[in-house]
């Protein structure tokens, strides 16, 4: 990038001389793409995000918690790898596995057992595939509130310009935050570098480039000076903190050309554990690590503040087990990767927060198909640094996978998504914080259920 040469009135001129004279015109700040050396170092993560990186992964199709965090089968450690460890007690489904070799990967719970905390005998009341994702992830049954993601984006992310990344699940926003997809890293350059067409070929010369942006900038600061209507002038002002300034995006460069040297065999940097999750090698991580390693470039560039991720292969009426576990194998793994990165990055795990959850649940018996049908009654997976003295079990269901009362954290009531809500925005910090977009607090604007109704999930939250 050193190299890199600009024309400017038919006269090619060095990359120095041209910021010096941007510099001198006052110009400087207002290239719409980044000039600094790229290099293929880890990059610094951005010192700007006080709060940690929330990832929601949706397994798309109704998982089986009893096959997972919620056991129904036999003793503790009746298979091979089973574990029991701080409050986690994994077992076999009853009668044991069908298929064959299609056992839960403990990897997950072993890695981090003091970073996580399940919820069990959630009851969603749905066995409908578009109802059952809105209330576990809005809190409410009916569509109107928003994704919890969105809601973390609003809050903490509300003067970035990609602070809500989506892959799918339940993404609606209520109108509190955009979303972006970004599929690949190419996209990420292109996104930086809207002006070039290929190699040095450029739809504008620099400095008729510049004219452009002043002008746009000029016009929405006027439009938003001349607007009487709130709605109109706050949606004005979102479009003009949108606009990603140069050392944003060069940021998100270097990050993103640092990911891609992780994954290029012969580069000093090339990682094969890392390749092999990105590539998705033999089918063992699904999409989830390539979606979250772009969002959480994203998140260390100063641009991000959560993503949406999905993962699919869970409506399982039949061949449940050869299909159910591999599929639920492919999160655990992927939710390790995520902290590993994490831990990688920050040296500890308090940037980040994931939250797992699906549809509804799966009944506990099969049926003659081998299969497991829709179950209303589901379980929701945490992990992160917020949890490290909150870790551990809250809620249960009977030897039917229906709510046990006495083990909700008030004894006698049933837990609802709209209660897991309650204490998850308390945990996370944002019940009572003001949404920029509506000028209400998140409670304000879109409550799940009293207080005097409210339970906490996560221990003292």
């Amino acid at each position: 990038m050193n190299s890199l040469h600009i024309w400017v009135k038919d006269k090619e001129i060095s990359r120095k001389e041209f910021l010096k004279i941007l510099t001198l015109a006052g110009l400087g700040i207002s290239l719409p793409f980044p000039l600094a050396k790229r290099a293929h170092a880890s990059p610094p993560p951005n010192a700007s995000n006080p709060q940690p990186f929330w990832v929601i992964i949706h397994a798309g199709g109704g998982w089986d918690p009893t096959s997972i965090c919620d056991p129904k089968g036999g003793l503790v450690n009746h298979f091979p790898g089973g574990v029991n460890v701080n409050g986690f007690s994994l077992a076999p489904p009853p009668g044991g596995w069908i298929g064959t070799n299609v056992g839960l990967d403990h990897i997950l719970f072993q890695s981090y057992p003091n970073y996580i905390r399940v919820i069990n005998g959630i009851d969603t009341t749905t066995n409908n595939h578009d109802t059952g994702p809105i209330y576990v992830w809005s809190g409410k049954i009916s569509q109107g509130h928003p994704t919890f993601g969105a809601l973390i984006a609003a809050i903490y992310g509300a003067s970035r310009p990609l602070a809500f990344i989506n892959y799918g699940g339940y993404s609606y926003t209520a109108g509190v935050m955009g979303t972006t997809q970004i599929n690949s890293l190419a996209q990420i350059r292109a996104l930086a570098e809207p002006n070039v067409i290929s190699g040095n070929d450029r739809y504008f010369t620099p400095e008729t480039l510049n004219r452009i942006n002043q002008f746009r900038a000029q016009r929405v600061a006027r439009l938003i000076n001349e607007q009487k209507l709130p709605s109109i002038k706050e949606a004005l002002t979102a479009l003009q903190q949108a606009q990603i300034n140069a050392s944003q995006l060069d940021q998100f460069i270097a990050h993103a050309d640092y990911l891609t040297s992780r994954v290029t065999v012969g580069n000093p940097n090339y990682n094969a554990a890392f390749a092999q999750a990105y590539n998705n090698t033999g089918n063992l991580y699904g999409p989830l690590p390539r979606q979250f390693a772009i969002a959480f470039a994203a998140y260390n560039a100063g641009l991000c503040a959560s993503a949406n991720l999905s993962i699919g292969g869970f409506d399982t009426h039949d061949n449940h087990d050869n299909t159910q576990m591999p599929a639920v194998n492919r999160i655990m793994r992927s939710v390790k990767f995520m902290l590993d990165e994490a831990m990688a990055a920050y040296g500890n795990l308090n940037k980040i927060m994931i939250a797992v959850g699906s549809d509804f649940g799966r009944t506990n018996r099969y049926n003659g198909a081998n299969g497991k049908d829709h179950w209303p009654i589901t379980s929701m997976i945490f992990a992160g640094g917020l949890l490290s003295t909150r870790s551990g079990v809250t809620g249960g269901t009977d030897s039917d996978h229906k709510p046990n009362p006495a083990m909700s954290p008030v004894p006698g009531r049933i837990i609802k998504p709209s209660h897991v809500h309650w204490s998850l925005r308390r945990l996370a910090g944002i019940e009572n914080a003001v949404i920029p977009a509506l000028g209400l607090t998140v409670k304000q604007a879109f409550p799940t259920v009293s207080d005097s109704e409210g339970m906490p999930m996560f221990g003292d939250v």
